[in-house]
């Protein structure tokens, strides 16, 4: 397994977009992690191809974070 960062910062949706493509051609999983509040960072996923029909959205609260991840990481292991 290979694990790698790529911050996308003040990039446009478009260059989001490709790099998305790009990801998914090569085979590479990844996730999108934002500080957006829900509806933004859901209409910039579906804008970019980051999200599909088949991913889960989790919603990390403060309070529950550990749990959160917990989710994810099960989640991911299930596939």
């Amino acid at each position: 397994d290979l694990a790698w960062c790529y911050w996308c910062r003040r990039r446009t949706l478009e260059e989001v977009a490709e790099t998305t493509r790009d990801f998914r051609n090569a085979g590479i999983k990844f996730w999108m992690i934002t500080g957006d509040k829900g509806p933004t960072a859901k209409t910039i996923s579906q804008t970019t191809g980051c999200m599909t029909n088949e991913m889960q959205i989790v919603d990390c609260q403060p309070d529950s974070i550990r749990q959160d991840f917990g989710s994810i990481l099960n989640y991911q292991s299930e596939k």
